[in-house]
């Protein structure tokens, strides 16, 4: 695997495991409006993952919206102006 895929996984698992843990979570109310924000993106996407059914996820980043939203530490990957939602301070 290439270092960026293996970076991207490696991040990806830190994130599942702070969400789960409820680590570094944002406010419900930010959650709220960044899934609103993701669900209307054309970047947007549905995958199917065995035992967890339609899964939307981000096509820029690969990210699960789901838990991505939950992070407060992390952003939209979309830049400038179409930036959806940024870090929360």
């Amino acid at each position: 695997m290439e270092c960026k895929v293996c970076e991207m996984l490696c991040k990806g698992a830190v994130g599942v495991a702070k969400a789960a843990a409820g680590i570094g979570c944002a406010p419900y109310r930010v959650v709220g409006e960044r899934q609103r924000k993701c669900a209307a993106c054309p970047h947007r996407v549905v995958t199917v993952v065995p035992l967890f059914g339609e899964v939307p996820r981000c096509n820029l980043c690969g990210c699960a919206i789901e838990i991505k939203t939950l992070l407060a530490d992390v952003e939209c990957p979309l830049h400038g102006p179409e930036k959806q939602w940024g870090k929360v301070p």
